[in-house]
């Protein structure tokens, strides 16, 4: 992807973010896998949005999948967000036939413990559990993401 679309992408985020806030509380990013595209001088389109706006001017949700997908560590980059993440969706993370797909939180491949607690060192104050894509009974899937986090919590708690 070229620089000048990525820095296009940072003016209409910021230019849409600013609106919201004047009539909202708060505007908010929910990264996907696109922001992770590295552009012409290295940069992920991510950064640029990071590093060159304001925390003011809008926060982000984080997502462990999409981190993933998008070919960083999860638990780097829930560091890089410290102060400007308030909530951030788990998903886990699995492969079969060499495709990537969603699976139930503690499934799939991630390190969800260490991401926890990198939540919980960068301020993170929700952690939603999130599922795009049910293989199973979505209560199902559901009681096991449930019955999985609230045993990373407990592992992770001081």
């Amino acid at each position: 992807m070229k620089k000048s679309t990525a820095y296009k992408i940072k003016d209409l985020v910021i230019s849409v973010a600013t609106t919201v806030v004047k009539v909202a509380i708060a505007a908010y990013i929910i990264i996907h896998a696109f922001e992770f595209a590295k552009l012409d001088n290295g940069r992920r389109i991510f950064d640029v949005l990071l590093e060159d706006t304001k925390p003011e001017e809008f926060s982000f949700i984080g997502d462990t999948y999409w981190f993933q997908f998008g070919g960083v560590n999860p638990a780097e980059y829930v560091e890089k967000l410290a102060g400007r993440m308030k909530v951030c969706h788990f998903k886990d993370y699995g492969i079969t036939d060499h495709t990537p797909k969603f699976v139930e939180i503690g499934t799939g491949n991630l390190n969800l413990d260490n991401i926890y607690i990198k939540c919980k060192e960068s301020g993170v104050k929700y952690i939603v559990i999130e599922q795009d894509i049910c293989e199973i009974d979505p209560r199902e899937s559901m009681a096991i993401s449930y019955k999985n986090l609230v045993d990373i919590a407990r592992r992770n708690e001081e």
